[in-house]
């Protein structure tokens, strides 16, 4: 009410209780707080504002300061003190009738951005900083709902490893910067490769896994590890150097090469290992 009523109307007092009674126990403001006592010369109006099962009361009172300027002018006195208290009232009405709107837009803003928070915050941990990959807390929950859905189904699910051959000798050669830029790159291509059921996961350095939730046989898996092999083959242009890596990758099947979550990553995993012993650039099934 402060702010509200600034400097105000030269001679106007303005107090505002709580309750329907002037008592000094109930002053929740006063235009004039270092005034002791304000005796009208002129005129002392009372309006009450009344909310659900209460009410203020708005005490309007003229000063001597308003005497000395408006005795010769009956006008100005019932103009001013007219306007002085409408706008009052007004600017007051409208703080009372948007409070609630304002304060539950006010909430909703705030609970969105806790929202948008947590968000992020859940993304964070659960996704590779640097690809935005699911990470290998994320990929393990998607492997095991995958397996669960393909059991029930009585289904076939795939899991590959990916792992990119002569990744290191480019990060040592051009630096982190490049090797960087080119895992970004070689994400981007695997994505590419994939449907949008399946699910790509970093789960290390240059190491990534995918998974196939829904495949009718192991071609189908090979079909897509072929794919993903033959486009990182090609050359990557990274700040104007041109690079060359491969894939290694090792294929499981469910439930041919493991009837859970553990036994088909492990066997995925010699698979892909098998694929490096084998001169890299290749893949291989678990069998």
């Amino acid at each position: 009410m402060a702010s509200l009523y600034g400097e105000g109307t030269p001679g106007i007092a303005l107090r505002i209780y709580d309750g329907v009674r002037t008592d000094p126990e109930g002053l929740m403001f006063d235009s004039h707080p270092n005034t002791d006592k304000i005796t009208p010369v002129h005129f002392e109006a009372l309006e009450y504002i009344s909310f659900p099962q209460h009410s203020w009361t708005l005490q309007i009172l003229s000063t001597p300061e308003f005497e000395q300027r408006y005795s010769h002018d009956s006008a100005h006195i019932i103009a001013i003190a007219g306007s002085g208290v409408s706008l009052l009232l007004a600017v007051l009405t409208w703080q009372l009738a948007t409070g609630r709107a304002r304060a539950f837009a006010r909430a909703q803003a705030m609970t969105r951005e806790l929202r948008e928070s947590e968000e992020r915050m859940r993304h964070m941990a659960q996704h590779d900083p640097l690809t935005h990959l699911p990470n290998r807390a994320l990929f393990s929950d998607r492997l095991q709902a995958a397996l669960a859905r393909a059991r029930r189904d009585s289904a076939g699910a795939g899991l590959m490893f990916v792992d990119l051959d002569h990744f290191k000798p480019v990060n040592d050669a051009y630096g982190h910067a490049v090797g960087d830029h080119l895992l970004v790159a070689a994400t981007k291509r695997m994505r590419d490769c994939l449907r949008e059921s399946d699910t790509l996961a970093r789960v290390g350095g240059d190491e990534f896994v995918v998974l196939l939730p829904h495949i009718d046989t192991r071609d189908d898996a090979r079909l897509v590890a072929e794919r993903i092999r033959t486009s990182l083959a090609l050359p990557f242009l990274i700040d104007n150097h041109a690079l060359a890596i491969s894939a290694s990758i090792g294929i499981g099947i469910f439930p041919e090469h493991g009837s859970d979550d553990v036994t088909l990553i492990k066997s995925a995993d010699d698979a892909m290992y098998r694929a490096k012993d084998a001169g890299r650039d290749r893949l291989v099934f678990a069998d």
